[in-house]
């Protein structure tokens, strides 16, 4: 495999972390009470968009950690399933949650109480957002970490494994604290 090939899926590894956690974390998704009502719908992320050609891995059986592969597949496992909680939410945004709300008089940018939100949306639709919402942060936060976990051991290993070529590894930004 040529060492372009080889930074490509290091790349992999870390720029499907960024996109999943830019829909989440930019949008200051802490785990706190209101992120359900904070977080906006996104448009389809398409999950087949990026996916690893495992066919051309091979080579990473014959490695230190005969494991990789696999990990690999789970990485790709755990992308696609935030994508999947992210395009179930917004889904449940566009089509239920926006027009409950508009049909209340609700407005964007609006200060209401959770209370009202609450009464305006229904006990049934409030509570599926504030669920679906938990989803996507759990699914995120797990994705994020595991590709980044991956993304370092694939990067150790190629270092091992090809100590005469340069494999350049891809830092994930740094969350900023939120005031």
């Amino acid at each position: 495999m040529k060492i372009l090939e080889k930074m490509i899926l290091v790349g992999f590894i870390f720029l499907a972390g960024i996109a999943v956690g830019w829909v989440i974390k930019g949008k200051h998704l802490n785990i706190i009470f209101s992120a359900y009502l904070q977080a906006f719908a996104s448009l389809y992320l398409d999950k087949n968009d990026i996916s690893i050609k495992f066919e051309n891995l091979s080579f990473l059986l014959g490695m230190d950690d005969v494991n990789l592969l696999g990990e690999l597949s789970i990485a790709e496992e755990k992308y696609k399933t935030a994508l999947d909680a992210i395009n179930i939410r917004s889904t449940i945004h566009f089509q239920e949650v926006q027009a409950k709300l508009e049909l209340q008089g609700i407005k964007e940018g609006g200060d209401y109480s959770m209370d009202h939100l609450e009464k305006s949306l229904g006990n049934r639709l409030f509570t599926i957002l504030q669920r679906s919402t938990q989803e996507v942060i759990e699914h995120v936060e797990e994705a994020i970490a595991y590709l980044e976990s991956t993304g370092n051991k694939l990067n150790e290993v190629l270092k091992n494994s090809y100590p005469q070529e340069k494999i350049i590894s891809i830092i994930m930004p740094q969350k900023k604290e939120q005031p």
